[in-house]
């Protein structure tokens, strides 16, 4: 809540008490003086601000203990007992300082019990609105910030989906995996058979996934195993796989086709030849999926925009407590994705 806010809200609640004062002692038979309603609108100003200022420490030290995010509901019933608590004191304080006055004045001082309980429940009528207030604020400013979150998670998620697209149905990935077709009619046709069944089956996975917001690690894997024999195919002796998942956690989710777009990440970014072939290994340990893969990068890179690997960040950061970790060194350059329950 804004400074201007507060400063409004704390005018509010002087009128909104002295006005309530006012009213119920009106109904109780009590005749109205303009100047004794000005000395207790005097009096509300000074116990108001004196209850702002013991607030102040009270607050720190529900927010050190329980902040709102942690536990709103019992924050609420913290504050609520607390300011009723100060309220009690700050009624019982006022009423010895003006039984104080009222016997320096006069030797006939009484004070009701009545108008203490009044003034009591009047306190806290105000003061807990105030808390309610302050609850609210908390809660609007939550589902703002959700509203938000939500609006940039779609956001990237049409992001993801669309760098897929471009990643898988580029013309140089589909120039280089026609020509490994071409190739493959004149000198196996069984080969060139079986690598167009690959093939499109990898779009076929491609298009059924890319909408789904998790899939099993399991059906990650068998998507997978479609794409590796076709860049096994296309890079003879050139590129190898590792693979050590361990079976007791096919169960766990993943954001689909996360493995394709690491491996395609790693095969734009190296040198692959036989002299020099691109390892990839891809196993689990610690409720992360490790994909890794020896570094050689090629001196001239190919057009990319860079979105990929940052996006999976984020939509992961969305999904798991757990972070990505990327890990690059001179000789090897490694992702972690976490596990998704």
């Amino acid at each position: 809540m804004s400074t201007r806010n507060k400063r409004l809200l704390f005018i509010a609640s002087v009128l909104l008490y002295h006005v309530l004062h006012e009213v119920v002692y009106g109904l109780m038979g009590f005749r109205f003086f303009v100047d004794a309603s000005f000395a207790q609108l005097v009096l509300t100003f000074a116990v108001f601000v004196l209850v702002r200022i013991i607030q102040k420490p009270m607050r720190r030290y529900l927010e050190q203990r329980l902040d709102w995010s942690e536990n709103p509901v019992k924050r609420l019933w913290m504050q609520s007992v607390l300011f009723a608590g100060l309220s009690a004191l700050m009624v019982m304080l006022v009423r010895v300082v003006v039984a104080r006055i009222q016997l320096t004045l006069s030797d006939d001082v009484f004070v009701s019990l009545q108008s203490v309980v009044i003034d009591y429940l009047l306190l806290v009528v105000v003061i807990e609105l105030n808390v309610l207030l302050e609850f609210g604020a908390y809660l609007l400013q939550k589902w703002n910030s959700s509203r938000y979150e939500l609006a940039n998670f779609q956001k990237e998620k049409a992001q993801f989906s669309l760098e897929l697209l471009r990643t898988q149905i580029n013309p140089h990935f589909l120039f280089n995996n026609l020509n490994t077709l071409s190739s493959l009619i004149y000198s196996d046709q069984d080969k060139a058979a079986a690598f167009l069944r690959k093939l499109s089956g990898v779009y076929r996975s491609i298009l059924e996934y890319r909408n789904t917001e998790q899939i099993t690690l399991e059906e990650e894997l068998r998507f997978f195993e479609q794409y590796k024999e076709l860049l096994e195919i296309r890079f003879e002796n050139m590129l190898f796989f590792n693979l050590h998942i361990t079976p007791e956690l096919y169960p766990k989710h993943m954001i689909p086709l996360t493995l394709q777009m690491l491996v395609e990440n790693a095969i734009k970014h190296n040198v692959l030849s036989q002299a020099n072939p691109l390892t990839i290994s891809i196993e689990t340990a610690n409720g992360y999926v490790l994909v890794e893969n020896n570094y050689q990068p090629k001196e001239s890179l190919e057009y990319s925009s860079g979105l990929g690997l940052k996006m999976i960040e984020n939509r992961y950061a969305y999904l798991s407590k757990l972070p990505v970790v990327v890990d690059k060194t001179v000789a090897h350059f490694l992702v972690k994705i976490p596990l998704l329950d």
